[in-house]
């Protein structure tokens, strides 16, 4: 289990004023972006900055970002992507692609697809709205005009993208490619 120790209520925005510093908290999720790194405690519906927080796994000093299970930018040493039995039946279902196809799809939306740090606007409070409804994925891809639930590297669902973000998702990607570039 992974806890945050509230204890640089000074560092960054102070927007945990309802923490009590000194005190541990356990982390539901946490989104890395490049720039900003959003801490999701349980029992907290809105998220906190990273730097106000030192971070523990059971009981040992954690280092979130030199984990490659929470920060994005390091390639973990597991590549492979794991995709249960029900994200195989939405992907079949829902997208239309065959038996085969499915493991490749997966990898290429966790490789390839935009992350929740990196959407903006409409698209990232949608997104915000689907972890907030089950909090069960620590890592959502938007590719290809649908969303790739994940839980670490394992594909938990797949759900289609609403119509009205496709342009939005879109030039999103595009942006995020060009960047890379």
């Amino acid at each position: 289990m992974v806890t945050a120790r509230y204890l640089y209520p000074e560092n960054g925005y102070c927007s945990a004023k309802e923490l009590e510093v000194g005190g541990e908290y356990e982390v539901s999720n946490i989104m890395m972006g490049q720039s900003h790194t959003a801490i999701y405690l349980e029992n907290f519906d809105k998220p906190f900055n990273s730097v106000n927080f030192e971070f523990f796994e059971d009981g040992e000093p954690l280092d979130i970002f030199e984990d490659s299970r929470f920060n994005p930018y390091i390639s973990p040493e597991k590549k492979d992507v794991d995709v249960t039995k029900h994200a195989t039946r939405r992907i079949r279902q829902r997208l239309g692609i065959n038996k085969k196809s499915v493991d490749k799809n997966a990898e290429k939306a966790l490789q390839f697809g935009l992350t929740h740090t990196d959407a903006k606007g409409k698209l990232c409070r949608y997104l915000d709205g689907i972890y907030l409804q089950n909090r069960r994925p620590t890592n959502m891809r938007v590719y290809n005009h649908s969303v790739y639930l994940f839980r670490d590297t394992t594909l938990i669902t797949v759900i289609p993208l609403p119509h009205r973000l496709w342009s939005i998702a879109d030039k999103q990607q595009k942006q995020k490619e060009s960047k890379a570039e």
